[in-house]
């Protein structure tokens, strides 16, 4: 659990970079093919191929679906407008997968219709099914990151980074003091 809320932080550390600049950036394809760990453990975001920047002039046809299926937020899938909210979307899927082994909502077909369907239609399966001993405070923040309104989530990367290291320095500060 430390691992993957350690390194899930160093992603949204890196969106967040995106996310504020002073053209937002959308990397719109936040899947685990695009997440690098170097031997020290630093995580390192690739492939901005896809990638949106805020404003500018749109670089696909309106309406179409850009991503990998399994991690697509509920508006990339509708063909709607992202936002870096849609990262956080796929940052909280990253997150889902590193805690459970597997995707909420995998591809079982080459379309990938159900599971593009599920993620606008369908609520994750609990974490609590998969892995036991995941923390309240790191289930709600996952919900949140899920939630399938662009507006229910946090808003960039640095919103929910901030929230993963505020809660686990408070977790290690209430761990060390005596009983």
């Amino acid at each position: 659990v430390s691992k993957a809320v350690d390194f899930c932080t160093q992603l949204l550390e890196g969106l967040a970079f995106a996310h504020t600049r002073p053209v937002t950036i959308v990397h719109r394809d936040i899947n685990p093919r695009n997440v690098l760990v170097t031997k020290e453990g630093r995580v390192v975001i690739i492939d901005f191929g896809v990638a949106k920047a805020l404003g500018r002039n749109k670089m696909t046809k309106t309406g179409a679906a850009v991503g990998t299926c399994e991690y697509m937020s509920p508006e990339q899938v509708q063909g709607e407008e992202v936002s870096p909210a849609s990262d956080v979307y796929a940052a909280g899927i990253v997150l889902y997968k590193m805690l459970t082994g597997i995707v909420p909502f995998p591809q079982q077909t080459e379309g990938g219709f159900r599971c593009m369907r599920a993620h606008v239609e369908e609520e994750p399966p609990p974490v609590g099914e998969f892995r036991e001993g995941v923390p309240a405070w790191l289930l709600s923040i996952l919900t949140k990151a899920l939630a399938k309104k662009p507006f229910e989530r946090f808003s960039n990367g640095g919103d929910m980074a901030s929230a993963l290291q505020t809660r686990a320095v408070q977790r290690r500060v209430v761990r060390r003091r005596p009983a």
